[in-house]
């Protein structure tokens, strides 16, 4: 069918093992772990057999490209191709579609929110003519305070009790999804679904019989997000807020504003000093006055009839629950009191402190609660394995026994279209090596005429490497993080300038997709371990004597494979890898990194990238 559709077609082998084992695991009603490398065309092998066994089916991605790219491209085509007719549709989170209660605040009679600058005038004037109600589909992009004046959390979302109930845009879309065959929503959605279903309470998404996880390795790190919690200052201002507003309600605001600044001053001097280190250990949270105030908030704001007041109450019980969680937390005599690690953190521009929660071990949240409700899981990605075995992504889920998995085959030739080279190096840890990274990059980008994605362990090491490019006159357009640019913005523009230089931390590490001439080259300063500071990896090593080779190097070579695959993405791309890390070659693990890369020409000296690209 394929081939009659598109001139040239070719098919691929791991594309065909990987539509047949789908097929096989949802005929059997068991669980699938797939790793289909970059060129697969995973997207057509996970769907085709899901339409064709007519399984409600749940698609869920990391990105909004993918999401774009099932629902724009992949689903309406094979709706042309397939003998089956089948429906879909694109669930977003509620905090995407125009909220018409916050467009139409009570007592405006209908009448539409006051603009208060011109870009707020141009949200309202698209509202009267836009059919999806859906930011993604403004003419321009709105900072996140402007949009927050036209959309609402889930936490902040009234529900049935809203006005608007029967025309919200975003009940629509669920009503939409519900109907559908195959639904295409992201990580946190599926996360916050699943974590609400757990509590018994009525879930985001329809059941399905089938959910697919593409991009799979991210997701315990994501659902890890959704079972814990994360308190701030600013919750419980809003709750504050609301019980302002009512009749002698000043007094009780008042007192519950202060006693959260208490909490979260000392929270902040915590995290800047010398004592604390990746995560609450000792340290008694300061919570109890807070508490009773957050009880009073509840019971005060339960007794209004008004739907704001009641979804406030709610909102100050939930946050009384999490308090006292945090509060109790080193308490042996509580149930599973060491399975959550809590600590500090500053986030925003604002860097306001937070005190948060985690699971451990991914595992218990997913074990549980995701494979039961499935009649089948199939996880993919380009990178799942490690030492060539499955066993590591498998602890993280949970995964039950008879869970299958497979490896398909690349469709690239990397011992013709790759070349890795790894140059001799200072050790990551000495003084010396952020400037001699600097000067590999530089050398690198001279070498590759431009054309290269640097990824950097580090933001501090970013910063050395751009300036000293700028430094030395670099010819080429540098494009960096932390810029002007949005992350979006910067991919674009690295992909337009065919001899650009993009410099990026984490994040661009995966989910760069960039074939052809443009991504000739790509530099890793450091191999990618977590940062001991990380304080799910802090937990871990006080509970695991083994922790660097169970936890630590798998994880580090998932992100290290993510890395190498922005490099080849079709089969007439040619590039070279330059890692700067002497321990892959010095340390006796490093060569599990290099194994876990495809056979690839190699080289130690920087100036072979040249003739290798020419």
């Amino acid at each position: 069918m394929l081939a009659q559709r598109f001139a040239g077609y070719e098919p691929r082998a791991g594309q065909v093992d990987l539509a047949q084992a789908v097929a096989g695991a949802i005929d059997a009603e068991r669980h699938l772990f797939a790793e289909a490398p970059t060129g697969t065309g995973k997207s057509i092998g996970y769907l085709v057999p899901a339409i064709l066994a007519r399984k409600k089916t749940i698609v869920v991605t990391a990105n909004i490209a993918l999401q774009e790219q099932l629902v724009g491209k992949d689903l309406p085509m094979l709706a042309g191709l397939l003998p089956k007719p089948f429906t879909f549709a694109l669930l977003k989170g509620v905090n995407n579609y125009l909220c018409l209660h916050k467009l139409h605040p009570a007592g405006t009679e209908g009448m539409a929110l006051e603009p208060q600058d011109e870009q707020h005038a141009a949200v309202q004037q698209w509202a009267k003519t836009t059919g999806t109600w859906d930011v993604s589909d403004l003419p321009f992009h709105p900072g996140p305070g402007l949009w927050r004046d036209f959309s609402v959390s889930w936490d902040e979302c009234l529900g049935r009790k809203c006005r608007y109930a029967e025309e919200c845009y975003s009940r629509q879309a669920r009503k939409r999804a519900r109907e559908s065959d195959v639904i295409v929503t992201n990580y946190h959605l599926f996360f916050a679904n699943l974590a609400i279903t757990t509590r018994g309470a009525n879930g985001i998404l329809p059941d399905a019989d089938v959910v697919i996880l593409d991009e799979g390795h991210k997701a315990p790190d994501i659902a890890r997000e959704f079972f814990g919690f994360s308190l701030s200052h600013w919750r419980v201002a809003r709750v504050a807020n609301r019980l302002a507003k009512l009749r002698g309600g000043k007094k009780k605001a008042a007192s519950l504003e202060r006693q959260s600044r208490l909490v979260f001053d000392w929270a902040g001097r915590l995290l800047k000093s010398k004592s604390y280190r990746a995560s609450l250990r000792k340290d008694a949270i300061p919570a109890a006055e807070v508490i009773n105030c957050l009880t009073v908030a509840t019971v005060t704001l339960a007794k209004s009839k008004v739907p704001e007041d009641i979804k406030a109450s709610e909102d100050a019980a939930k946050l009384a629950g999490e308090f006292e969680d945090a509060m109790l937390r080193a308490d042996p005599e509580r149930p599973g009191f060491d399975r959550f690690v809590y600590y500090l953190e500053e986030r925003g521009k604002t860097k306001f402190t937070t005190i948060c929660r985690k699971p451990i071990y991914a595992a218990d949240a997913l074990g549980d609660n995701l494979f039961p409700l499935y009649s089948s899981v199939v996880v993919t990605s380009a990178t799942l394995s490690t030492f060539g075995k499955f066993d590591f992504i498998l602890g993280e889920f949970g995964a039950p026994a008879r869970t299958a998995t497979i490896e398909c085959s690349s469709p690239f030739n990397f011992r013709e279209q790759a070349l890795i080279v790894t140059p001799r190096m200072p050790a990551p840890q000495s003084a010396e090596y952020p400037d001699a990274v600097a000067r590999l990059v530089w050398d690198a980008v001279r070498t590759a005429d431009g054309r290269t994605l640097a990824l950097f362990t580090s933001y501090r090491n970013l910063q050395r490497a751009y300036d000293y490019l700028v430094r030395e006159g670099c010819p080429y357009r540098l494009l960096r993080q932390g810029g002007d640019l949005s992350r979006g913005a910067l991919i674009a523009a690295f992909k337009e300038d065919v001899h650009s230089v993009l410099l990026g931390t984490e994040s661009f590490w995966a989910g760069v997709d960039i074939p052809g001439e443009a991504l000739s080259c790509v530099v890793m300063d450091r191999l990618p371990f977590a940062s001991p500071e990380d304080p799910v990896m802090d937990a871990i090593s006080q509970r695991n004597d083994r922790w660097f080779f169970d936890r630590s190097m798998p994880q580090a070579i998932i992100a290290f494979k993510q890395g190498f695959g922005r490099l080849i993405r079709t089969q007439t791309d040619r590039g070279a890898c330059v890692i700067g890390d002497s321990r892959i070659t010095e340390k006796a693990y490093g060569a599990n990194f290099i194994r876990s890369l495809p056979a690839c020409q190699r080289s130690t000296d920087i100036n072979a990238v040249r003739g290798f690209l020419q």
